[in-house]
């Protein structure tokens, strides 16, 4: 009778134990927290990506803008963290800066014609009126071998070297460009 009747009190008073009630909050919340660092780290590593992402787009474009300006040009010439020239296509002198973090272009009219030929000059720009290709977080350099018609002849070519970005998130980018300027080599 006895056995019966703590039958029927566990039936009526059926649950969970407090122990039991206690572990199963901790493991839910020890389940959530590794869940949301989890999605933390996902999501900053995301943004990590967009920025990097960003930043290599930035530079791509700047150096095809670059290079296809310098292929168009001739009279190549360093600038203090520059280089300047005249393109052929345009008809106009065209600069290019690195300097407080930004690849800064100026396009501009040509200061004179040579008597000598009929190259304009490009005096050196004036950068306070230039545009931004790339307005922060970038530094970078220019290489010129300008072209030689006498031995040994050679076609002349610009490097362009970038560094893009902040902190751990750096990208270096380089090309080279040939100049167009085939005159007296061929």
């Amino acid at each position: 009778m006895e056995l019966e009747k703590r039958k029927k009190n566990k039936k009526k008073y059926a649950g969970f134990s407090l122990l039991e009630i206690v572990i199963a909050m901790s493991i839910f919340v020890i389940v959530v927290m590794v869940a949301t660092i989890s999605f933390s780290n996902a999501f900053f590593s995301g943004q990590k990506t967009e920025t990097v992402r960003k930043n290599l787009e930035n530079g791509r474009t700047a150096i095809e803008i670059m290079a296809k300006n310098i292929r168009m040009s001739r009279k190549l010439v360093g600038i203090t963290n520059g280089i300047k020239m005249f393109n052929n296509s345009q008809g106009k002198c065209i600069a290019y800066v690195f300097g407080s973090g930004k690849l800064q272009s100026i396009v501009y009219a040509p200061s004179d014609i040579e008597t000598d030929s009929t190259f304009p000059t490009c005096s050196d720009p004036d950068m306070n009126n230039a545009s931004d290709l790339i307005s922060s977080g970038v530094s970078g350099s220019f290489s010129i071998i300008q072209t030689s018609i006498v031995a040994p002849k050679k076609i002349g070519k610009a490097t362009i070297l970038i560094k893009i970005g902040t902190g751990n998130d750096i990208q270096y980018m380089q090309t080279t460009v040939s100049f167009r300027d085939f005159r007296g080599i061929l």
